[in-house]
């Protein structure tokens, strides 16, 4: 568990990236804690790789773009 002080300066980071993005592209999600990379578990992400967002299910769907741009 992280020190609280570390929670209360990632909540603020939080914040400003949410602020930056609404202020340029508020049509954009945004997804935090996102288990990836060098992480567990962890999902392969290529670069250049397709990531499909959907906050409404908040659901994470990798390769998603290759099946849509074929379609």
């Amino acid at each position: 568990m992280r020190p609280t002080a570390s929670r209360s300066a990632d909540g603020r980071l939080r914040a400003a990236i949410r602020e930056t993005c609404r202020a340029y592209r508020p049509d954009v999600p945004i997804c935090f804690d996102l288990d990836s990379g060098h992480t567990d578990p962890q999902p392969p992400v290529p670069i250049g790789g397709h990531v499909e967002l959907d906050p409404t299910t908040e659901s994470v769907v990798f390769g998603a773009g290759r099946r849509a741009a074929a379609a």
